[in-house]
Protein backbone atom coordinates (compact mmCIF):
# COMPACT_ATOMS: atom_id res chain seq x y z
CA UNK A 1 0.00 0.00 0.00
CA UNK A 2 2.88 2.39 0.77
CA UNK A 3 4.38 1.78 -2.67
CA UNK A 4 1.06 2.51 -4.37
CA UNK A 5 0.75 5.82 -2.54
CA UNK A 6 4.39 6.72 -3.21
CA UNK A 7 5.13 7.22 0.48
CA UNK A 8 7.92 4.63 0.70
CA UNK A 9 10.17 6.47 -1.80
CA UNK A 10 12.85 8.70 -0.39
CA UNK A 11 13.08 12.29 -1.66
CA UNK A 12 16.39 11.57 -3.39
CA UNK A 13 14.71 8.95 -5.60
CA UNK A 14 12.00 11.32 -6.81
CA UNK A 15 12.69 13.30 -9.97
CA UNK A 16 13.25 17.01 -9.32
CA UNK A 17 12.60 18.12 -12.88
CA UNK A 18 11.41 16.66 -16.14
CA UNK A 19 13.42 16.21 -19.31
CA UNK A 20 12.28 18.11 -22.39
CA UNK A 21 13.58 16.93 -25.77
CA UNK A 22 15.51 19.52 -27.78
CA UNK A 23 13.95 20.38 -31.13
CA UNK A 24 15.71 22.48 -33.80
CA UNK A 25 14.37 26.03 -33.84
CA UNK A 26 11.98 25.44 -30.94
CA UNK A 27 13.74 27.58 -28.38
CA UNK A 28 16.00 30.60 -28.69
CA UNK A 29 16.95 33.65 -26.67
CA UNK A 30 17.60 37.18 -27.93
CA UNK A 31 19.50 39.74 -25.90
CA UNK A 32 20.85 43.26 -26.44
CA UNK A 33 23.50 45.27 -24.59
CA UNK A 34 25.09 48.69 -25.10
CA UNK A 35 28.90 48.91 -25.31
CA UNK A 36 31.32 51.77 -25.87
CA UNK A 37 33.96 50.89 -28.47
CA UNK A 38 36.75 52.96 -29.94
CA UNK A 39 35.97 53.41 -33.64
CA UNK A 40 38.62 55.46 -35.33
CA UNK A 41 39.83 57.98 -32.77
CA UNK A 42 36.58 58.51 -30.85
CA UNK A 43 34.58 56.23 -28.56
CA UNK A 44 31.20 55.30 -30.01
CA UNK A 45 28.21 53.65 -28.40
CA UNK A 46 27.14 50.46 -30.19
CA UNK A 47 24.42 47.93 -29.48
CA UNK A 48 25.38 44.26 -29.39
CA UNK A 49 22.62 41.82 -30.31
CA UNK A 50 23.05 38.17 -29.38
CA UNK A 51 20.89 35.29 -30.54
CA UNK A 52 21.40 32.01 -28.63
CA UNK A 53 19.97 28.85 -30.16
CA UNK A 54 19.44 26.24 -27.45
CA UNK A 55 19.40 23.16 -29.71
CA UNK A 56 22.73 23.77 -31.40
CA UNK A 57 24.22 25.83 -28.55
CA UNK A 58 25.36 28.44 -31.06
CA UNK A 59 25.55 32.15 -30.46
CA UNK A 60 25.33 34.84 -33.11
CA UNK A 61 26.69 38.29 -32.27
CA UNK A 62 26.28 41.44 -34.35
CA UNK A 63 26.98 45.10 -33.52
CA UNK A 64 24.74 47.97 -34.62
CA UNK A 65 25.20 51.71 -34.23
CA UNK A 66 21.45 52.03 -33.71
CA UNK A 67 19.04 49.21 -32.91
CA UNK A 68 15.30 49.33 -32.25
CA UNK A 69 13.80 45.95 -31.47
CA UNK A 70 10.23 47.23 -31.13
Amino acid sequence: MLRQLGISKSKSQQSRCGQVPDEPGAEMQHDTAVYTLKLGQQPQKVVATVLYLRYSKRRYLKFYRCFNRF
